[in-house]
């Protein structure tokens, strides 16, 4: 049986005609591990840990997938991870940089931010009345781009989430997975599934952008079905890092 790397990666590929297609919808890690790729490269956003300052300002993004820096210490994560064999559920739980990577990407690149709801009952809101019937937007990532609640809102800072800060602890402030009755119920998978495939890749092999130098720009980010960087967004293989994962040397793009 395949490895998820390899699995991930043959999605990847029309095996009739061996042409780059997009990460399809209907897969979820596929979707979300898009997502973290998507903003893991965009150049200059990871950069807000001081004890890596210095290494990120002599460590230009240049073709690399992954910021260099916090690539080797996400593929130190996930080489202890798999040190023993196959990942165990325990280990994946305690992955720390890939979950705060996880956590602050959706903060900024919701999959689903926002959502259309029927009003049940009449109500007050900042002064206006909103009758029944009527139809809202709900934005559950506005509180996501609010400084009063995280401090300098567009810097991508995996620390946000880590004590003393655990900003995202707030009452009804971090809501990617929506609020209230209709909140996600996959959450708790969604996150799984996604730390498990970025670990996997992280492992496995060695991605870079295609072609080099590629920056992802806001008009370059789709917004239909879900959130996903667009097709011009392509990424290769460069090389496998494990012996495990076998097979031919293939070429990827991410949508």
């Amino acid at each position: 049986m395949l490895r998820f790397a390899d699995e991930l990666l043959f999605l990847l590929i029309d095996d009739k005609r061996g042409d780059l297609i997009p990460i399809p919808e209907w897969s979820l890690a596929c979707a979300l591990a898009g997502a973290l790729l998507m903003d893991l490269a965009l150049e200059g956003r990871i950069d807000t840990d001081p004890d890596y300052l210095s290494l990120l300002d002599a460590t230009p993004l240049g073709d690399d997938l992954l910021d260099p820096v916090l690539e080797e210490i996400a593929q130190a994560e996930a080489d202890a991870l798999f040190e023993y064999g196959e990942p165990t559920v325990r280990g994946i739980q305690h992955l720390d940089v890939t979950r705060r990577v996880y956590l602050e990407t959706l903060r900024l690149y919701g999959t689903v931010p926002r959502t259309v709801r029927t009003v049940a009952n009449s109500f007050e809101f900042s002064g206006c009345t909103v009758p029944a019937g009527r139809q809202v937007i709900l934005d559950f990532t506005l509180t996501h781009h609010l400084p009063e609640f995280f401090p300098d809102p567009e810097q991508f800072d995996i620390d946000r989430f880590a004590p003393p800060r655990n900003e995202h602890r707030q009452t009804a402030v971090y809501m990617p997975y929506g609020v209230g009755t209709h909140r996600c119920l996959g959450e708790d998978l969604a996150e799984f599934m996604t730390m498990t495939a970025m670990a996997t890749l992280l492992h496995d092999v060695e991605l870079a952008l295609d072609p080099p130098g590629y920056t992802l720009t806001g008009w370059k980010i789709k917004g239909l079905p879900t959130r996903h960087p667009g097709k011009s967004f392509r990424f290769r293989l460069v090389r496998r890092r494990s012996a495990s994962g076998g097979g031919p040397s293939i070429a990827a793009a991410g949508d």
